[in-house]
């Protein structure tokens, strides 16, 4: 984790800081060479993997107009050292409060909104981070508004910048979430969420996004409690902490992907300054348990609900399939064996059509039990899929191969694509009409140039038009 700057009651700060989250947790101060940028604080910072650097953007400082619009790179390789960045291309405005995130398919920073003080902007900006290095100001269908304060993501399933929370004006917070598919042709669409559950007290929020289980864990201050939005499911759940909670505050938040963990650190809570460091394990999906058992797949069709879940710990003594009704409570449907590293399936064959349900396991490990997160799923009456809709790969987890089947209502261009954890395109299987009703492409595990990729999570994504649906696989030579 790597902080810069901030304010911390008096004084804006330009230091930089660094938490090893490998073993005991060590804060250390850097000194790199070059620099520093001027303090601030409410500026953005992204993380640019391909060339292993922090890259900040704009936020309060002490100038005249108390608002910065510079970019500044600090190399994370070697030593590390502080180089400003003059982009060519646009002019954009200089603000505050905005987000940003890292694009990696693009390989640029997107900006959106944020405050100079005076306005609050509705524009999305675009940085190239490869050759020359440029500011452009992309068109967009539809969108959020003026927005500051807000939080956002990539989720590489879908190639979308996610939008939560923030204020479009003075004395106004939301806690609405917006969709803005990158990959839509001939311009980037905005898609306002609609996920179902109960979501987070309107507010200001720490957001950090969990890519292998397409979720976005969210802090709220406001009610001291963690929700996960899965955007797979594009559900709202709500956690229940064991542990001391951190009190309400304002915050920032990563993910450690490795310790399977929200982190966040200080900031204002009653006033005051805080320097302390939390983590929050979501333990039904992270925990060294049976509980690290997660969905991978919901299809319905003929009034038939399939699911899949990944492969249970094998030490689970009992593993329960649990459904409930929007207005109903939690009832047990069925029960799966584990001790095996196959995937668990299920068919859910009682449901009535046009119905939604949540699903869920309760998994008993010694004498304790978990329960996986839920997912809802609408019941169809079809015998086959109502919508466009890529199946779960075969088999999953993989070596030397994996089928991927797909269901199109009519003949139509589609293309099937294989991305990386960072949503990277690593393979492209199918790109060109396809005709309706079944069809299937093998994935070889290698990319386009014929090279075997590496082992781990990837997403196959069927688009088409401006939608698109995905598929966890995980490669495992």
């Amino acid at each position: 984790m790597v902080l810069f700057g901030g304010f911390n009651g008096t004084t804006r700060l330009n230091d930089t800081w660094v938490l090893s989250l490998d073993g005991d947790p060590v804060w250390t101060q850097l000194s790199p060479i070059g620099g520093p940028p001027a303090g601030r604080s409410v500026h953005s910072a992204i993380y640019d993997p391909v060339r292993d650097r922090m890259i900040i953007f704009g936020g309060s400082d002490d100038s005249p107009d108390h608002y910065a619009g510079d970019v500044w790179a600090l190399s994370l390789a070697g030593t590390p050292q502080w180089v400003p960045m003059t982009p060519g291309g646009g002019t954009i405005h200089d603000r505050g409060a905005h987000s940003a995130i890292y694009d990696p398919v693009r390989d640029r920073m997107l900006v959106y909104g944020g405050f100079d003080g005076v306005n609050v902007y509705d524009d999305l900006w675009s940085l190239t981070l490869a050759g020359t290095i440029e500011w452009q100001l992309l068109a967009t269908v539809g969108g959020p508004g003026t927005l500051d304060s807000h939080r956002a993501t990539y989720e590489p399933a879908n190639d979308a910048m996610i939008l939560f929370g923030g204020s479009p004006t003075i004395g106004i917070v939301t806690n609405d979430v917006w969709s803005l598919h990158l990959a839509a042709a001939p311009t980037p669409t905005w898609t306002k969420l609609s996920p179902l559950g109960t979501p987070p007290p309107a507010g200001a929020y720490a957001m950090a996004f969990d890519a292998v289980r397409q979720r976005a864990l969210v802090f709220a201050p406001a009610a001291d409690s963690v929700w996960a939005l899965d955007l797979s499911g594009e559900a709202w759940t709500l956690a229940a902490p064991t542990g001391i909670t951190p009190g309400a505050r304002f915050t920032t938040a990563i993910y450690d992907d490795a310790g399977a963990r929200m982190v966040i650190f200080g900031e204002l809570a009653s006033g005051q300054r805080l320097n302390d460091t939390w983590d929050f394990h979501w333990c039904t999906a992270c925990a060294s348990t049976a509980a690290a058992t997660w969905l991978v797949a919901a299809a319905q069709g003929g009034s038939v609900v399939l699911l899949t879940w990944n492969a249970p710990d094998p030490t689970a003594n009992a593993i329960a399939v649990e459904r409930r009704a929007m207005d109903t409570g939690w009832t047990t449907i069925g029960r799966l064996s584990s001790g095996s590293d196959a995937p668990l399936s299920y068919e859910d064959r009682t449901v009535i059509a046009g119905q939604t349900y949540a699903y869920r396991l309760a998994i008993l490990v010694g004498s304790e039990w978990s329960y996986t997160n839920e997912v809802w799923v609408t019941a169809t009456d079809d015998a086959a899929p109502r919508v466009n809709w890529i199946a779960p790969g075969r088999p999953n987890p993989f070596a030397s191969g994996v089928q991927l089947s797909m269901f199109l209502t009519e003949s139509r261009p589609v293309r099937l694509v294989i991305y990386d954890a960072l949503g990277r395109r690593t393979r492209t299987l199918v790109d060109g009409v396809t005709s309706s009703g079944w069809s299937s492409a093998w994935w070889d595990g290698k990319d386009d140039r014929g090279t075997p990729a590496r082992s781990g999570l990837y997403f196959a994504r069927l688009e088409w038009e401006n939608r698109s649906q995905t598929r966890k696989i995980v490669l495992a030579r």
